[in-house]
């Protein structure tokens, strides 16, 4: 069984690998610039209700000494549709197997289906809920959630609203509260836009989260990979790993055989895996089955950057 070495996680060292675990190498990480926006909106059963959700003291930290400090991972894709909510739920659901007091976090989600009641879901929420195992509501998943299927600052525009990462990142601080770890999946690929002036890479970069890449694993996919690794270390972030997952039982391709190694020799990045088409939960390097430490992965993180800008210049200050 092929293992591999990284850092240990910032709450304590690893255990030796066991038979059939791989571990992700994690390069150096850092915080950078980035977010914005104002006034989120709660969905259900198809009416739309304002909500106002901004840092409360609590999320402050006011009256501690600093705010509580959580694990986190964030999980992007070179692409729409590659299957990150898959490999999220993946994550979540054998770190709850391990005993491990993990939440999932989606910042904000977009194009809702309807039930026969004309209730709004969106399958990404329903997804990462059923791998928690546990009843948690909407607003605690994912507190910017909209409904046409565009990126978050155009569909908040059809319903007269724009993304309040305030809101976004109080949710996120209540989770990494209330568990040991917090697995965060983002919407589109890397540069998907947040807000009017912002992008997904942003906010991560403001919160410093090492990111697990999701990639087909079929021919294109060397350029896609590469050009996300390349943007991901642009904002001094570091790459925790790349997993392909199949999205279809696709005709023989023979780039497969040969894409996970070359990958790895140009970018120094370790394809941990590969999820199968229909093959659930199992993750597989060659032929193997694998087990990935995927807590190891984490970083320890208390808050975003105080200061961070959007392109369009807009500047936010955010509580310490």
């Amino acid at each position: 069984m092929v293992t591999r070495q990284t850092e240990a996680s910032a709450r304590a060292a690893p255990s030796p690998p066991s038979s059939g675990e791989r571990v992700g190498v994690r390069g150096p990480s850092a915080s950078v610039d980035t977010p914005t926006s104002t006034n989120p909106v709660s969905t259900s059963c198809g009416a739309l209700s304002s909500l106002t959700l901004s840092l409360s003291p609590e999320d402050r930290g006011e009256g501690t000494e600093q705010r509580p400090r959580f694990n986190g991972l964030f999980i992007t894709g070179t692409d729409t549709g590659v299957g990150k909510t898959h490999v999220a739920s993946l994550i979540v659901r054998q770190l709850r197997a391990e005993g491990r007091n993990v939440a999932a976090f989606k910042p904000a989600c977009s194009g809702a289906a309807f039930d026969a009641a004309g209730c709004a879901h969106w399958d990404d929420l329903d997804r990462l809920r059923a791998a928690l195992g546990t009843e948690v509501v909407d607003d605690e998943l994912c507190p910017q959630r909209f409904l046409a299927p565009l990126t978050p600052p155009l569909a908040a525009k059809l319903e007269h609203r724009t993304v309040d990462v305030a809101a976004i990142n109080a949710g996120l601080l209540r989770c990494g509260r209330r568990s040991d770890g917090v697995i965060i999946e983002g919407a589109g690929g890397w540069l998907c836009p947040l807000t009017e002036g912002t992008t997904f890479a942003d906010w991560v970069a403001a919160w410093g989260f090492p990111v697990l890449i999701v990639a087909r694993p079929g021919l294109g996919t060397i350029n896609h990979t590469l050009l996300t690794v390349e943007a991901i270390r642009s904002r001094r972030l570091s790459v925790a790993g790349i997993v392909f997952n199949e999205t279809s039982a696709s005709a023989c391709d023979h780039s497969t055989a040969t894409n996970a190694a070359e990958i790895e020799a140009r970018s120094g990045v370790p394809v941990l895996g590969q999820v199968a088409f229909g093959a659930g939960s199992e993750l597989l390097h060659g032929q193997r089955a694998v087990r990935i430490r995927w807590h190891t992965l984490m970083k320890d993180v208390s808050g975003p950057s105080s200061v961070v800008s959007g392109n369009d210049g807009t500047r936010v200050i955010l509580p310490n």
